[in-house]
Formats: structure tokens, sequence, C-alpha cells
């Protein structure tokens, strides 16, 4: 087996942005495994995550194989949320019109 480089590596942003399902040759890539024994030990049944067969392609559902490595990926921020502890608005008229104004606010004389 060869040596990887650094940029065969998958960094923590990399591993933050997989998809759901990912191809085998990453699967292999995460578990230190060629491509061609990636792709071996799928066509048997070996790998030590699950397998999914979509016409003639295989893939691999990202979670279990995260799991396995005993790697928990951390959501991405919304940068449009803003802070996490951030209370949310409720009963604001103009995003819900069935609302009705709370204790203090300001009578508009409807």
């Amino acid at each position: 087996m060869t040596e990887q480089t650094p940029a065969d590596r998958l960094t923590v942003a990399d591993l933050a942005n997989l998809p759901p399902v990912i191809d085998v040759p990453t699967a292999g890539r995460l578990l230190g495994i060629s491509r061609t024994g990636a792709y071996q030990l799928a066509a048997v049944d070996d790998l030590p995550v699950p397998v999914i067969r979509v016409g003639h392609s295989l893939k691999v559902p990202t979670a279990p194989l995260l799991a396995l490595l005993g790697i928990t990926p951390q959501p991405a921020a919304d940068p449009d949320s803003g802070p996490a502890d951030r209370t949310p608005e409720l009963g604001r008229a103009d995003t819900d019109p069935g609302a009705t104004a709370g204790p203090g606010a300001p009578d508009t004389g409807e």
C-alpha cells in the first residue's frame, strides 16, 4: 500500500461536509485502504460498513462509517442564524398572521 500524501488526507472540515452517502474509494481513503482493496471488500460484503448497490454503483452511508471511526461530525454553523443561544421571537404579527401581541407589546389601535 502506498503512503498517503497530505493532499490525499481529508480534513475535519472535509468530514463535516461529506454527503449522506459516499463512493467506495472515498470510504477506502477514510479506512486507510486502497481503491482496489475497498472495491474488493465491498464486492464480497467484507467492508466493515454497509454497502448500498445502486445499479452498477456501490455507495457507502457516511454515518455508519464515521461511527466506525469514532468520529462525531459537528453540524456546520448557519451563518444567518446568529448565536446558538438566541431566543426566537414568538408571536410576531409580520411572520405569523394568526399571532397575537404579547404583554408589553405596543398598542396598534386595532
